[in-house]
């Protein structure tokens, strides 16, 4: 029986199965109509439509859709879905450990990112290298998606990468052992000041908990610790027991960091710090922003509740859904979500209502007279439905389109990489700084590079155009939005380069320092100018001024 004919078997037998338990009620009818129906369709496209159908990318199209119309969480997990999700649940893989940029007009890809300690770095890889064969085959213009595939695999296994040195130009073929490789969802840890420790936490993956731990264990020796600052700021979640688990560190023994709640009562369930804490007292600031999600809401809404820490940033993104993988046959899952999580006071965060779209199908926030206020342990206001508020709300700095544009374009890593192959060592992270002779030789390379993007005042020109055809009045203003347009269109590059010199600058420093100090050496950088970690450290560092703040203070409502 062919793929085909097991498919529409498949459907035959479901169909029956749910049309002969139509009896029990309404529900089942309905959905035993809808599957009969769905059948007919798959099998008359089947047996008369003009070309031949791909059955296996129509199903998985119909089964995504289904599951977009409940949430962007529930989703379909194939085989090969169920490896990367592995990936991010866990933090390991086999493979090398290292990140490939993509081969430039059907050329070499080359290694953009290597992690220290591991097989690639170990075996003298380094920066810039060029792959030109894997296990004695070329991958000149091979999709970066197949190069990477190539490199990865079981643990144990040898690869043999034939690679073109960036220094030398020397080619060599190195024999690495793959690995089981685990990244650390600590990427940098150190102190920010004398007495203010810093943690960055990227991911909520197997063990992470037991790697802040070692860092506040860490930085405890030698009695400098007087405060720590946990970035929370893009970690979009992941295990709600590591989430617990970090709770656990800094509070007693049994308090409750989350609850949930499910339509089923058997997805009901209460968690507790299950271990003993090693630091109670020690005061806390956590670094949250809109996309800090789901665990990272678990952690910094339960340190707020408790009035254990101060919450500084802005608002995050307000995932109170829980999601649980169901086998599905075939090793595929569906990954859907079976309950809503509540913090130790009972706010939900959830910021989206998908279960009341709107007539046209998009979602809504949750409206503001559902909003509910709640108490913390010490009786501050704190709101729910919109994700967590910070006990000080401080925007983000961002960087300029211009700045953003040169990014995207690859110029900056590469400029990074040639001054990896020119310079062998370079200054420590914190004194490390491009000079004003070598931002000018910068400036003269990228004056006449293609460096589009579109202004603010070119988005207005455009709904302006918009506006005037719907209403018929393009024709009174066309030749002045069209010379305005032109004018705006004539980019100074060297103007530009000029005026966010500061930007290109940072961006330049912290992509080299990651070529020499690797991951820890460019959060280290970033943080050093980061104004967020500055105002939390200054309040971490008047202790009787921080206890005073968390006792009276309270979050706004929006």
């Amino acid at each position: 029986m062919n793929n085909t004919k097991k498919i529409l078997a498949g459907f035959v037998c479901l169909a029956m199965i749910v049309i002969t338990t139509a009896a029990i009620g309404d529900q089942d009818f309905k959905a035993g109509k809808g599957i009969e129906l769905f059948y007919n369709v798959l099998r008359v496209v089947n047996l008369d439509y003009v070309d031949k159908v791909d059955n296996d990318k129509l199903l998985r199209k119909a089964t995504d859709e289904m599951l977009n119309t409940l949430d962007p969480y529930t989703v379909f997990l194939d085989e090969k879905d169920m490896v990367e999700f592995k990936i991010l649940t866990t933090g390991k893989y086999g493979g090398v450990g290292s990140l490939v940029k993509p081969p430039k007009n059907g050329g070499y890809a080359s290694i953009s990112t290597i992690y220290e300690g591991l097989p690639m770095h170990r075996a003298g890889v380094t920066p810039g290298d060029s792959i030109i064969a894997i296990d004695g085959v070329s991958v000149k213009g091979l999709p970066i998606g197949q190069i990477t595939d190539k490199m990865k695999g079981t643990p144990n296994t040898i690869v043999k990468m034939k690679m073109k040195k960036l220094r030398t130009g020397e080619v060599i073929t190195y024999s690495i052992n793959r690995e089981n490789i685990r990244l650390s969802p600590v990427d940098y840890y150190g102190f920010v000041n004398d007495s203010i420790g810093f943690i960055s936490f990227n991911t909520f993956s197997s063990d992470g908990a037991k790697d802040v731990r070692n860092a506040v264990l860490d930085m405890k020796k030698g009695g400098k610790l007087k405060g720590l600052i946990i970035d929370l700021r893009e970690n979009g979640g992941g295990l709600v027991n590591e989430a617990v688990d970090i709770v656990s560190l800094f509070v007693p023994k049994g308090s409750e960091v989350v609850s949930m709640r499910g339509r089923d009562r058997k997805d009901d369930k209460a968690y507790h710090t299950r271990t003993n804490p090693i630091d109670v007292d020690l005061p806390l600031a956590i670094l949250i922003n809109g996309r800090s999600a789901s665990a990272s809401e678990i952690v910094s809404g339960a340190l707020q509740d408790m009035d254990r820490a101060y919450i500084i940033g802005e608002r995050s993104f307000g995932k109170g859904l829980v999601q649980a993988p169901r086998p599905v046959g075939y090793e595929s899952y569906v990954k859907v979500t079976i309950a809503k999580y509540y913090t130790p006071s009972g706010r939900c965060i959830q910021a989206l209502d998908y279960a009341h779209r709107k007539d046209d199908g998009s979602v809504g926030h949750i409206p503001d007279s559902l909003i509910s206020e709640f108490k913390s342990k010490g009786g501050r206001t704190l709101y729910d439905g919109g994700g967590i508020m910070p006990d000080s709300l401080l925007k983000a700095e961002y960087i300029s389109l211009f700045a953003a544009s040169v990014y995207a374009r690859g110029y900056i890593e590469d400029i990074a990489t040639n001054y990896y192959k020119e310079h062998k060592t370079i200054k420590p992270v914190r004194e490390f700084k491009i000079t004003d002779k070598e931002y000018a030789e910068i400036s003269k390379y990228l004056a006449n590079k293609e460096i589009e993007f579109k202004s603010n005042s070119e988005g207005l020109v455009e709904k302006l155009r918009e506006n005037a055809v719907r209403e018929r009045n393009l024709n009174l203003i066309k030749d002045e939005l069209d010379s305005i347009e032109k004018k705006l269109k004539l980019r100074d590059n060297a103007k530009y380069l000029k005026e966010h010199k500061e930007e290109i600058i940072n961006m330049l420093e912290t992509e080299i320092l990651s070529k020499y100090y690797y991951e820890s050496g460019k959060v280290e950088k970033i943080v050093s100018n980061d104004k967020q970690v500055e105002i939390a450290a200054s309040i971490l560092s008047d202790t009787k001024h921080y206890k005073e703040v968390l006792k009276n203070k309270s979050p706004r409502k929006n």
